[in-house]
């Protein structure tokens, strides 16, 4: 199977993995932390001023309604999670139980956000009542919100939308059955969406506008996107891509792959005696699969050409509506055509300074590692670094990108056989790099240009401090490590890594510390689902990148002596 897959509106394939909170957050956690809910860390947010504050959420399960107010400044909320690119290793659940039939329908959101310019991320928001009356997961009613790598979970009426403004959906999940997307008077893009269809014995529809005249901004547009059925009791073509509650809804479908539980018809009318297509626009442009294909509601329109995200956001989307931006202090990635930038540029100045980390012994660490690397992998490339530096008292690196997709993007759509290939792979990258010893002068832990002030400056999280550079070692075979070996790390194309990235965490390390940084720092452990009601093999797909180091140490086949150590 070859991998195509286009990547848009994103500004990196990088991973960001966010175990520790940023600096001056309130923190959420079951124990020990600000506070134990999420509704007592809302309750303590600045309501009255112009200030930018942020919630951090330790993972578990929190059952409760979550209501977020109105704020003067930005609000923004991170889940834990070792991968912040995708949704696929949340740790942070929000769920609640409660229907139209207790409550008004948009009262019935598990989370409802009033906070305009708020942005979410890694939070899974699940409306636990089933089929029946309408059950939001979400309530997004204030422009310019962002949720990232969140997973909303319902059945009738997931997604609500009425916000006078913009909302963006990037790299995340929708599930439901009836209307799950729906709303007014909201301008809507959803990017790298997986959209799930449960089970339900009629018809299931994915979206619902309420546009009911002209003068209505109100539009859905579903870009580069997957639609699947959650299991095998959805039945084929049991599914339309939308139905019009009002008479001029406009909903679009593109560059999104469908499979068979979409109707061949792909849209329905409101119902016989009142359909309300007068004047939908009801689009689709370029879209593949199986669910794709077929004859058309004669109301439906194929369209000669993409819209674009800024005719739906607007212009000024970048300005709001970044996917991966860094905590206080760090960088944001960028891709930019065939480079990568690592910068702080949108980061304000306090008191004409960047309050940034200290970023020249990464980008330092980052080029030696790649020389070294360089030296033993002969079929997996390393990115050229073209420039590393201060422009406009900001730290910026630019980096060629690497043709290909990362192994994270592509991991939902790979079988298990090609999945325990791309391990045997890395496992015997790892394995080469292993072959590349310090010099004797070395002879305990260290990063290649040692920082310092990594233990202070907020580069990595104390846990991981502490095994790096306990006093006590017990590495008695130090060899070169990559030592941020995650899925979002490997480039692959055509079932092949072809490249590895991000080699600024790169030392010399023992097969064992190496291991233990993998399994407890960058990638999910196993309690942090243990209420998350998911079956065994969702969490051994979730843990199957753990046990990469579980091998043990490979057999000596010669070794280079690293004459930068």
């Amino acid at each position: 199977m070859k991998l195509t897959l286009t990547l848009s509106f994103l500004p990196s394939v990088w991973a960001i993995a966010r175990n520790t909170p940023p600096a001056g957050a309130i923190i959420v956690a079951k124990s020990g932390a600000d506070y134990d809910t999420i509704g007592k860390a809302i309750m303590a947010l600045d309501m009255g001023h112009f200030v930018n504050q942020t919630i951090f959420i330790g993972a578990g399960v929190y059952d409760e309604q979550v209501e977020i107010p109105a704020l003067r400044g930005r609000l923004t909320i991170y889940g834990e999670t070792s991968d912040a690119s995708s949704y696929l290793n949340n740790t942070v659940t929000v769920t609640h139980n409660i229907s139209a039939a207790q409550v008004e329908g948009e009262i019935t959101a598990t989370l409802g956000n009033a906070a305009a310019s708020s942005r979410i991320y890694n939070i899974n928001v699940i409306n636990t009542h089933g089929p029946g009356p309408k059950a939001l997961a979400l309530s997004a009613t204030a422009t310019q919100q962002g949720y990232y790598g969140c997973q909303f979970g319902g059945y009738h009426g997931t997604i609500h939308t009425q916000v006078g403004g913009t909302v963006l959906f990037a790299k995340g999940l929708v599930s439901g059955t009836t209307n799950f997307i729906f709303g007014d008077y909201a301008r809507v893009w959803f990017d790298h969406v997986d959209i799930k269809a449960r089970p339900l014995p009629r018809d299931g529809y994915i979206t619902a506008s309420y546009r009911a005249s002209s003068n209505d901004p109100s539009y859905f547009v579903i870009n580069n996107s997957t639609i699947e059925a959650t299991s095998m009791e959805v039945k084929p073509r049991s599914c339309f891509l939308g139905r019009p509650e009002a008479s001029y809804a406009c909903v679009v479908f593109q560059n999104t792959y469908m499979s068979d539980v979409i109707n061949p018809s792909g849209w329905s009318s409101w119902s016989s005696t009142l359909p309300s297509t007068g004047h939908v626009l009801f689009g689709e442009y370029e879209n593949t699969g199986p669910g794709s294909q077929g004859a058309r509601a004669n109301f439906a329109t194929e369209l000669e050409a993409p819209l674009e995200i800024s005719d739906i956001l607007n212009d000024d989307y970048k300005t709001w509506s970044q996917v991966y931006p860094a905590d206080t202090g760090g960088r944001d990635v960028f891709a930019l055509s065939s480079v990568i930038v690592k910068s702080s540029h949108l980061h304000a100045l306090e008191d004409g300074h960047c309050p940034e980390i200290d970023f020249s012994y990464a980008d330092a660490n980052e080029i030696q590692a790649i020389s070294l690397a360089k030296i033993v992998l002969c079929d997996v490339e390393a990115p050229e670094i073209y420039f590393s530096g201060n422009i406009n008292r900001r730290q910026v690196l630019i980096q060629e990108r690497l043709l290909g997709v990362a192994l994270c993007v592509a991991w939902p759509y790979l079988t298990r056989e090609q999945k325990l290939s791309f391990k045997e792979q890395s496992r015997e990258i790892i394995h080469q790099l292993h072959t590349i010893k310090p010099s004797e002068k070395l002879q305990s832990r260290s990063h290649i240009v040692p920082d310092p002030n990594i233990l202070t400056n907020g580069r990595i999280n104390p846990l991981e401090g502490d095994m790096l550079f306990a006093p006590i070692e017990n590495d008695t075979d130090l060899s070169f490590m990559h030592n941020d070996f995650t899925q979002s790390k490997c480039i692959v194309d055509n079932d092949t890594i072809v490249g590895f990235v991000d080699w600024e965490m790169a030392g010399f390390f023992g097969w064992k510390t190496a291991g233990e940084i993998h399994r407890r720092i960058r990638n999910p452990q196993r309690e942090h689902f243990v209420n998350a009601n998911l079956s065994e093999k969702r969490l051994q797909d979730i843990m199957f990148w753990n046990n990469l180091y579980d091998e043990g140490v490979p057999e000596n086949h010669g070794s280079l002596i690293a004459d930068r150590a």
